[in-house]
């Protein structure tokens, strides 16, 4: 059997149980790592574990709230049921909100937060021991477009995905050191479960120079291969994928 790029190595993936997170896991099962995958539709999230196993990985799903100290910290329990090491963590869940920053109230503003920065500064926080004590490994901060190209309606999205790409280049240079890499991507529009519910893709398409919207697929490549040993010298880094939005 030929070797594969994560054979014998414990990814965690947040925010699994569907869009770009599920792509991810799956991918990198089929690459050979062991799953960790928490998210709080744990029923989702099962179903994504069920899916890796296919490939011959282990794969454990955790219902998990990522912005709850107590239960991040619990995750360490399940990473040490798969040996204790970790070699990659994936910071994929998030969620968004549309309303104008005069519309916005502070319960708003704290869930988008908790979700997409919050949770990202936890996971980091709790489970990167794990990978120093295994001499290494890679960090993926999933941010968003949003933080670089604004819309209308997003102020607290924007700001908080802006809030990740800023940690992860204050992490990247504290986990230098241990031999852990950190980087973020920030898709552009992705056809995502809730993005197909919400968008004409084909008019969306038109406002790309590459005239389509991503496919979870086009976002999950770009983080595995951040996640993979063919990474050996980039950290700090957000790469935007949007099929060249930004270039307007």
């Amino acid at each position: 059997m030929a070797v594969r790029a994560f054979d014998g190595q414990v990814a965690m993936v947040t925010g699994a149980g569907r869009g770009i997170g599920r792509e991810v896991a799956l991918m990198l099962a089929g690459e050979g790592a062991d799953l960790v995958l928490p998210d709080l539709d744990g029923e989702a999230v099962e179903a994504t574990a069920r899916q890796a196993r296919n490939a011959g990985v282990r794969a454990q799903a955790v219902a998990c709230d990522l912005s709850r100290e107590e239960q991040v910290a619990g995750l360490g329990e399940t990473v040490a049921g798969l040996g204790g090491r970790l070699d990659v963590l994936v910071n994929n869940a998030g969620t968004w909100r549309y309303s104008t920053f005069r519309e916005a109230d502070v319960g708003e503003w704290d869930l988008v937060f908790d979700a997409n920065a919050k949770s990202v500064w936890l996971a980091m926080k709790h489970l990167c021991s794990a990978m120093i004590d295994g001499g290494g490994g890679r960090i993926v901060n999933v941010a968003s477009n949003a933080a670089f190209v604004p819309r209308p309606g997003m102020f607290h999205y924007a700001a908080a995905k802006a809030a990740v790409v800023s940690l992860t280049r204050s992490v990247a240079a504290d986990l230098a050191c241990h031999g852990i890499l950190v980087n973020g991507v920030a898709p552009g529009p992705t056809a995502t479960e809730r993005i197909v519910e919400r968008y004409d893709l084909a008019e969306r398409g038109k406002t790309i120079p590459l005239g389509r919207v991503g496919a979870p697929d086009d976002i999950a490549e770009v983080i595995v291969f951040l996640a993979s040993p063919g990474n050996r010298f980039m950290t700090g880094e957000t790469v935007m994928v949007n099929g060249g939005l930004g270039m307007r």
